[in-house]
């Protein structure tokens, strides 16, 4: 059962396109509670705060961030560390220990949101050039 839910948060498509991806969290987050696996409850938040991230909304980022600190403040889980490194946040407290230094390890984490956005970038012109109707330039009858 915790594997399932906890999977079923990883192919969500997360685009420009998908407002509903906190309500979609949401949901997980209930079921996990109802579930009684309650140690799971913060996972949905970090695929909220990678989405928020690649979509720069950074004060999104922060309230979700926020939400990590106040869901993990009896476990040792480092998710809000992960999303203030994904936008490049300050560091909460109390520090976590990596197994490289931190700088490294908030670097990684940051490149992959940055990958994201530039993706996101690049998939939201090509859809725009795809569904952009035709300019009179490219219509024109060629001249001879």
């Amino acid at each position: 059962m915790a594997t399932t839910l906890a999977a079923s948060a990883s192919p969500w498509p997360i685009t420009r396109r998908s407002p509903d991806v906190t309500d979609r969290a949401q949901t997980l987050r209930t079921e996990l509670t109802l579930a009684g696996l309650t140690w799971l409850e913060p996972s949905p938040d970090l695929a909220v705060a990678f989405h928020h991230a690649g979509l720069g909304t950074h004060e999104d980022l922060n309230a979700t961030a926020d939400r990590l600190r106040d869901s993990t403040t009896t476990g040792g889980y480092a998710y809000p560390h992960i999303a203030a490194a994904f936008g490049d946040l300050p560091r909460p407290q109390p520090l976590v220990q990596w197994l490289e230094d931190d700088h490294t390890v908030r670097e990684r984490w940051r490149t992959l949101a940055t990958i994201r956005q530039a993706h996101l970038r690049e998939t939201s012109r090509q859809h725009h050039r795809a569904t952009r109707p035709p300019c009179r330039a490219d219509t024109a009858a060629p001249n001879p």
